[in-house]
C-alpha cells in the first residue's frame, strides 16, 4: 500500500473510531458497514407496565431512545440488548428489603449483586416492568452512553388556561362547557392528548366562600350568567393512558347572547278579540328566561293615537306583585293619596309616568325587600322600561294601556325581548284590528217598547235617548255593548205628516220615521229602519184639597 492510501485508510479509521466512541458503541458490536444506533439522550416520558413482557419493553426502548431506529437493518435490531440501573432486593429477616444503591443489569432482572453493609448482603435485581415509576439510566449492552428513561404508568398531563378569555352565554350550560374547553384552554401550552373533547374535562364555577372552603359547582350542572369576573377551574380527567391534570384556575367575561325575535308579519283580528301572544311572535333561542313585551303603537278608529301593552300572566303577577309591595309601603307610611302601579295602569298613565313609578320601585330599598321575598329582582323589574325604550317614538307623555287594542285600526306590533344574558332585541309585524260584525245587530232600544203601545215613547224618554244617542243600541249575541259604541250609531229622522227631516232626534210629539246605520267605531251591523211615535208626557193627577 502506498504510503499516501495508508495515511487516508487510517484516516478514516480513526473518524470511524471517533464516531463510535461518541454513542459508547464498539465497532466490534454490529456488522461491517451497517447502520449504527443512535442514542437519545432522553426518553420523555415512556409507559411501561408490569403486564408487558421483556421482550415488549426492548421494543418500547428501542423506539423510544434510538433516533435512527427505523434506518437500522433485522440483524442490527436483532441485537440490541438493553441495561438498567436499578435496585435489587432481598430478604432480612424475612422482610423484604432493597439495595441502598442502583447496580447495572439487564432489564430482564434477576441478575446477582452484593453490597457490603458491616456484612455482605445479595441482592437480585428486578426486571424493569416490575421497577417503580421513575427516572433511569439505561444504555444497550456492550455499550457506555448511558441515557435517561422516565418510566410511568401514565403520561403526565398539564391544562393552561388563556387569560381574559371569554365565551357566549348559552341557555344550554353543556354548550357552554364546550365553549370553554374550546377557546379558553391554551392548548400550546398544555400538555393533552389528541383528540379531546369536553367530556373529558371537567369545569367549574367558582360560586361561594364557606367558612372552610371555596365552594364550586359544575358546568354544566349550573349555568355562568353573562358578566365580568366569572372565576373557573379546568382539569383534564385522564383515562388509561394519561393521568388527571392538576386544576387550571381563570377568571372569564360570559358575553350576553343575542336573540332574534320574529313577530307574524300581519296579523288580523276583530275589535274586541284579544291576541294570542304563543303564536304572535317566536324566538331563537326560545330561552324560558327571556322577558318578552308586546307592545302595539297606532291610530284607532276614534283618530286616537295610543300605545297598548299585552301583558304575560307572568308579568301580570308582577305588576301585582309590585302592587302589593306599595300598598304595604303606603301603610308603613301612612300614604293615603298615592296609587299603586296597577290602579295607575287601570286609570292610564304615561310612558313619564312609568318610568317614574320603576326608577322609584329600584331605588326604594324596603319596597326591594318585599319584592325579592317574592322572588323578583331589580332586572326583571327595570326590563318593563327598558322594553319600552326601545319604542323610540314615545315621548313621555304618551298614554300607554294595558292589553290588546280595544279599537279598530292598524297598529305596528313590536315583541321586545329583554334578559340579563341577552342584548335587548325586538321584532316587528302589523296588526289590524277590524270592526267586529261577528253576532253584532242594530236593535231598537228596549225603552221603545216599555210602555203600552209598541214602538211609543214620551217627550221626556225621547230627551233622554236624544242625550244618549240610544235610541238604537248595538248587540252582540244578544247582549248589549258598552255604551261607548253609541257614539258610531247614526240616525236620519224624517216626520210623517208633518215637516222633519234631520239627523237629530225630534223630541216633539208626533210620528217618525228613523234609519239608524253604524259608521266608523269598532263594530259593523246592517242598518235599521222603523216607525216610532212620540206622545206627551202624561198629566199629573192633582188631588183636589179637602
Amino acid at each position: 500500500m502506498k504510503n499516501s492510501n495508508l495515511k487516508r485508510f487510517m484516516a478514516s479509521l480513526l473518524a470511524v473510531v471517533m464516531i463510535f466512541s461518541v454513542v459508547g458503541i464498539s465497532p466490534a458490536v454490529f456488522a461491517e458497514g451497517a447502520a449504527a444506533p443512535e442514542l437519545k439522550a432522553n426518553s420523555g416520558e415512556v409507559i411501561i407496565k408490569s403486564g408487558m413482557t421483556n421482550d415488549e419493553v426492548a421494543q418500547i426502548l428501542n423506539k423510544a431512545l434510538i433516533s435512527n431506529y427505523d434506518e437500522l437493518d433485522d440483524a442490527t435490531k436483532a441485537s440490541l440488548q438493553w441495561e438498567y440501573e436499578g435496585y435489587g432486593y432481598t430478604k432480612v429477616v424475612g422482610i423484604p428489603a432493597k439495595s441502598l444503591e442502583r447496580h447495572w443489569g439487564t432489564i430482564n432482572g434477576n441478575v446477582n449483586f452484593t453490597e457490603k453493609h458491616v456484612i455482605n448482603y445479595k441482592y437480585v435485581s428486578e426486571a424493569l416492568k416490575d421497577a417503580d415509576n421513575g427516572d433511569y439510566q439505561v444504555r444497550l449492552a456492550g455499550t457506555t452512553t448511558e441515557a435517561t428513561l422516565v418510566k410511568v404508568d401514565k403520561y403526565s398531563t398539564k391544562v393552561e388556561l388563556k387569560a381574559d378569555a371569554s365565551i357566549t352565554y348559552n341557555m344550554d350550560a353543556a354548550a357552554e362547557k364546550e365553549a370553554i374547553v374550546a377557546s379558553v384552554i391554551d392548548y400550546e401550552k398544555s400538555n393533552l392528548p389528541e383528540g379531546t373533547t369536553a367530556a373529558d374535562f371537567t369545569v367549574q364555577l367558582k360560586t361561594g366562600i364557606t367558612e372552610f372552603d371555596t365552594a364550586y359547582d359544575n358546568v354544566p350542572d349550573t349555568k355562568i350568567n353573562a358578566g365580568d369576573g366569572n372565576v373557573i377551574r379546568v382539569k383534564y380527567n385522564g383515562n388509561d393512558t394519561y393521568k388527571e391534570s392538576g386544576w387550571a384556575p381563570a377568571t372569564i367575561t360570559v358575553a350576553k347572547a343575542t336573540v332574534k325575535v320574529s313577530v307574524t308579519p300581519i296579523t288580523k283580528i276583530y275589535a274586541g278579540e284579544e291576541i294570542d301572544r304563543n303564536d304572535f311572535y317566536t324566538l331563537n333561542p326560545n330561552d324560558p328566561e327571556l322577558d318578552v313585551y308586546v307592545l302595539f303603537v297606532g291610530v284607532n278608529s276614534n283618530m286616537e293615537s295610543c300605545v297598548n301593552i299585552k301583558l304575560s300572566e307572568d308579568q301580570e303577577k308582577l305588576i301585582e306583585a309590585i302592587s302589593n309591595a306599595q300598598e304595604k309601603w303606603y301603610e308603613i307610611t301612612k300614604d293615603t293619596e298615592s296609587l299603586t302601579l296597577k290602579e295607575k295602569l287601570q286609570e292610564g298613565i304615561t310612558f313619564g309616568e312609568l318610568k317614574d313609578i320603576i326608577n322609584g320601585i329600584v331605588t326604594n330599598k324596603a319596597i326591594m325587600d318585599i319584592l325579592k321575598l317574592a322572588g323578583y329582582d331589580t332586572e326583571a323589574i327595570k326590563n318593563i322600561v327598558t322594553a319600552l325604550d326601545k319604542l323610540t317614538s314615545l315621548s313621555d307623555d304618551t298614554i300607554i294601556a294595558i292589553g290588546t287594542p280595544a279599537h279598530a285600526g292598524v297598529y305596528v306590533a313590536t315583541a321586545v325581548a329583554v334578559g340579563k344574558n341577552y342584548e335587548t332585541s325586538e321584532g316587528t309585524g302589523t296588526l289590524i284590528v277590524l270592526k267586529n260584525w261577528k253576532g253584532i245587530k242594530l236593535e231598537k232600544n228596549p225603552i221603545l217598547n216599555s210602555g203600552e203601545k209598541a214602538n211609543t215613547i214620551t217627550v221626556s224618554q225621547a230627551e233622554a235617548l236624544k242625550a244618549g244617542n240610544n235610541l238604537c243600541m248595538l248587540t252582540k249575541d244578544g247582549e248589549a255593548l258598552n255604551s261607548a259604541s253609541a257614539g258610531s250609531i247614526h240616525y236620519w229622522f224624517t216626520g210623517v205628516g208633518k215637516l222633519y227631516a234631520k239627523s237629530a232626534m225630534p223630541t216633539a210629539p208626533g210620528k217618525y220615521i228613523v234609519t239608524a246605520s253604524v259608521r266608523g267605531g269598532d263594530f259593523f251591523a246592517f242598518p235599521k229602519t222603523f216607525t216610532f211615535t212620540i206622545v206627551a208626557d202624561p198629566t199629573p193627577e192633582v188631588t183636589p184639597e179637602a
